[in-house]
């Protein structure tokens, strides 16, 4: 029992060390905005009813997903645009969910090479569009004869949707400050 314990507790303070540096990294993130713009914001989502977790848990909650550090300070990164009016704490919680379904490298790639999007999502579809941040569009199901196509004929088109549009304007301050 004695070891079973001391197991237990060097788990649990691993884990307590590893939240602490994405915590870290989601707060130096912080570090540049206005005190009384970041309280107004807060204010104003804790008063409403809407949103029954009280930001500061959601939050916790938010860095406690993110897979590494890396993704935490991205994380920073976006409550920081939230807390700038850059897009609305709705936004931020969809986008954060959406992130975390990603790994840090998927995001790196898609959101670097914006012009590989439609590559990216034909590979593997089911993963990306999981995501949140895509749409997709079948051609029409009549070959030129008039007649269905067969499932492997069927064209797919993909676009970023306005979740993923003001992701990709954030990650592009995000990558380039």
């Amino acid at each position: 029992i004695g070891t079973l314990y001391k197991g237990v507790k060097v788990v649990s303070s691993i884990q307590d060390r590893l939240f602490t540096i994405k915590l870290v990294n989601f707060i130096k993130q912080l570090e540049n905005t206005d005190l009384q713009q970041r309280c107004k914001m807060i204010e104003g989502i804790e008063a409403n009813e809407n949103f029954k977790s009280k930001i500061g848990k959601k939050v916790l909650f938010i860095i406690d997903k993110c897979e590494d550090d890396e993704k935490a300070k991205l994380m920073g990164f976006l409550f920081k645009e939230f807390l700038e009016e850059k897009f609305t704490y709705e936004d931020f919680l969809k986008i954060s969910n959406s992130i975390n379904t990603l790994s840090i490298n998927d995001i790196n790639l898609i959101f670097l090479n914006k012009s590989y999007i439609n590559a990216f999502l034909h590979n593997n579809p089911n993963y990306y569009l999981s995501s949140g941040l895509f749409n997709v569009k079948f051609e029409t199901y009549l070959n030129t004869n008039n007649r269905v196509k067969k499932a492997g004929e069927i064209d797919s088109y993909y676009s970023t949707n306005e979740i993923g549009k003001k992701l990709l304007k954030s990650l592009e301050s995000y990558y380039n400050k």
